[in-house]
């Protein structure tokens, strides 16, 4: 009777080695996990929580803090700790105009960090660029662009404000995320202060 022959040395070496090339390329693929998409969704998200505080912004308050409240900011600035990959999305309630009461944090939409980068295509009304930048947006929804503010440190001091804005392209802007590998941009609406990035898009 023929007796039955166990793996020899070269046999379990190759299955370890395709075990291996399995586990780095499962690493791999984990670590590309998509980051540009969900950053956008996050900005999407900020942007319509300013749009709601801005529409109300007008209303009566029982809140002290905010009887003078004039509209919504958002600000995208690079994160202290990795400036080149990573940003900071933070809303404000107010914004930043004289008579207005001073930015204070919308506390029910805590500042996010996302792991890309995001910039706004120049256009002829004089937006675009990198962050820092800030988006304010009106009792009304109209929004206006603000390039190159907040200056470090963040988040900018409370009694600044601004005597003129940058308007916002009758046309839109395009604003587009990036991780240094992957990115994707959405259109931004000026007149109604609405970003879409519902669905990746390049």
């Amino acid at each position: 009777m023929q007796r039955q022959r166990g793996f020899g040395l070269l046999e379990v070496i190759v299955a370890m080695a395709i075990l291996a090339a399995f586990v780095l390329m499962t690493a791999y693929t984990w670590s590309r996990a998509p980051k540009v998409h969900p950053a956008a969704l996050e900005l999407q998200a900020a942007l319509t929580e300013a749009r709601s505080l801005a529409m109300t912004s007008g209303e009566i308050s029982y809140d002290p803090r905010f009887l003078g409240a004039d509209g919504a900011t958002v600000t995208i600035t690079p994160a202290v700790d990795d400036p080149q990959h990573a940003s900071v999305i933070t809303v404000y309630r107010s914004r930043p105009r004289r008579n207005a009461d001073p930015l204070s944090l919308d506390v029910g939409f805590p500042p996010r960090r996302v792991p890309a980068v995001f910039s706004v295509a120049p256009d002829s009304a004089g937006n675009g660029g990198g962050e820092p930048f800030g988006i304010l947006i009106s009792s009304a929804g109209y929004a206006s662009f603000r390039s190159g503010w907040p200056l470090p440190p963040y988040p900018p001091p409370p009694g600044s404000y601004f005597t003129s804005e940058q308007p916002c392209s009758d046309n839109g802007e395009a604003i587009t995320a990036t991780d240094g590998v992957a990115s994707e941009t959405h259109p931004f609406t000026c007149r109604e202060g609405t970003y879409d990035a519902s669905s990746p898009a390049s």
